[in-house]
């Protein structure tokens, strides 16, 4: 409900000072849309294919069993457009969709089937991820996630409208990149470990975790990740995940389905 809500308040602009003040000036109000697709049809205004996901690592946490994009300021994201003039592709109907969305909210130059969207930022207010499903088939992981991501449209300096679109990514995740979500489970399941990247790319580990786990921790451990990532990725990794130390320097391992992390 209170996701509901948020996302409901974001949708709309009415100054206070609109209704605090005793002159008759009128309410102003901005376009709002909803739309459904893929990470494809926004990125179309892009050079690189990906610049708007449906995830935003930075800001990325796993807290009480959830995922929540936490510690931003006013947005998560401003991403002015290069493809300024794109055409209209029928053949691809969620991006045709998407261009007739942004038309009715920016009012678009058009000749024939080209629309001029000069001008356009598109803000990323915030990103509410729904779901994350891993395929790992033989070792290959294949991710699909699926996102609400509230977005503001801006003409210049001005707020022309906002969507409410419901993403998912169009090239799914590989292992590396579903490990990123899996790191944060680690680091959000109330262990005391973080999570790093490595320093020295000649190591022959993938990650750092910091922090430690004594023998009874390692059992809860191991339980609640297990659990978390079937709830939370449909990964099944039980009996994927082993600890094992090196005799040479006495260091400690984590390995989870062959990545491997080091204690430090």
């Amino acid at each position: 409900m209170k996701k509901i809500i948020h996302i409901l308040s974001s949708l709309f602009i009415i100054p206070t000072s609109s209704i605090m003040s005793v002159s008759c000036k009128p309410i102003i109000s901005i376009a709002s849309k909803s739309f459904t697709g893929f990470t494809n049809d926004l990125n179309i205004f892009f050079k690189k294919n990906e610049t708007i996901k449906v995830y935003n690592l930075e800001y990325l946490e796993f807290i009480n069993d959830s995922w929540e994009h936490n510690g931003f300021e006013s947005s998560l994201s401003s991403n002015k457009i290069e493809n300024n003039i794109v055409e209209l592709n029928i053949n691809n109907p969620t991006e045709a969709e998407f261009i007739q969305t942004l038309s009715e909210i920016y009012n678009p130059n058009v000749i024939d089937n080209f629309y001029d969207f000069t001008g356009m930022t598109i803000i990323v207010e915030n990103i509410f991820l729904n779901s994350i499903v891993v395929n790992n088939e033989n070792g290959f992981y294949n991710t699909k996630v699926e996102s609400d991501l509230a977005l503001t449209i801006k003409k210049g300096w001005k707020d022309q409208g906002k969507i409410l679109a419901s993403l998912t990514n169009s090239n799914a995740l590989n292992k590396t990149e579903t490990f990123y979500f899996i790191n944060k489970i680690i680091s959000g399941i109330n262990f005391r470990l973080k999570v790093l990247e490595k320093q020295n790319e000649d190591d022959n580990w993938d990650y750092e975790i910091e922090g430690s786990l004594n023998d009874d921790q390692k059992k809860a451990f191991v339980n609640k990740l297990v659990f978390s990532a079937k709830t939370k990725l449909s990964l099944d990794l039980s009996n994927k995940i082993t600890f094992e130390m090196d005799e040479n320097s006495a260091d400690e391992f984590l390995i989870i389905d062959n990545f491997k992390y080091k204690f430090i």
